[in-house]
């Protein structure tokens, strides 16, 4: 009897697990825009060794991301990555570090790796736990209305990046401007095409 009531409990975590993904991932891929204001932090040995601010702004699998004094734009095709301080700007086809950060591009990776993720119900919102490789597990702090608050990072190296979401507002209209890298106005910018290689 013991067993049968484990087995239903499980069960029934399981279903209720892969539902409030189901959800997760819906709620994200109807969601035409989205702007978020962040906080992002870099411990190293226990410290803090980097606080930044940042931004994002994503419209119809497009995005601005703002960091500090960086500038990352994804244009649907390629990504800018603007450096002011060293007049440069990087193009490339790939960019991890939006992987971690856009929560579209978070919620597209759940769905690659739902066998890797554990649910857990707190009292006013959900854990999400999964391992994205060897190297880095997730746990992601969602609230009630699928928005995130927080996402914790924890690397085999022991390094923990935390990202806390302070503000997020659902489909705003954006300027497709924001989306789109005008190279007049970095023509004193040398342009690295890092895509060709």
């Amino acid at each position: 009897m013991f067993y049968k009531i484990l087995i239903i409990i499980l069960f029934n975590n399981i279903i209720l697990s892969q539902s409030f993904v189901d959800k997760f991932i819906s709620h994200y891929e109807n969601s035409y825009s989205y702007k978020v204001e962040f906080d992002y932090l870099m411990i190293v040995n226990d410290k803090i060794l980097t606080r930044n601010n940042g931004t994002i702004m994503f419209s119809n699998n497009k995005y601005r991301l703002i960091v500090d004094e960086a500038l990352f734009i994804y244009d649907g095709n390629k990504y800018y990555n603007i450096i002011n301080e060293n007049k440069e700007v990087n193009v490339s086809k790939e960019n991890e570090f939006s992987n971690y950060i856009i929560p579209t591009k978070l919620s597209e990776i759940l769905m690659d790796n739902r066998e890797k993720i554990s649910i857990i119900k707190l009292e006013d919102m959900t854990l999400i736990n999964f391992s994205y490789d060897i190297d880095v597990d997730y746990k992601i702090f969602v609230n009630s209305d699928y928005s995130i608050s927080k996402i914790d990072q924890y690397f085999s190296n022991g390094n923990i990046n935390i990202i806390i979401f302070k503000k997020t507002l659902f489909n705003k209209v954006l300027d497709d401007d924001l989306f789109i890298f005008d190279k007049k106005k970095f023509k004193d910018f040398y342009i690295n095409n890092l895509w060709k290689y």
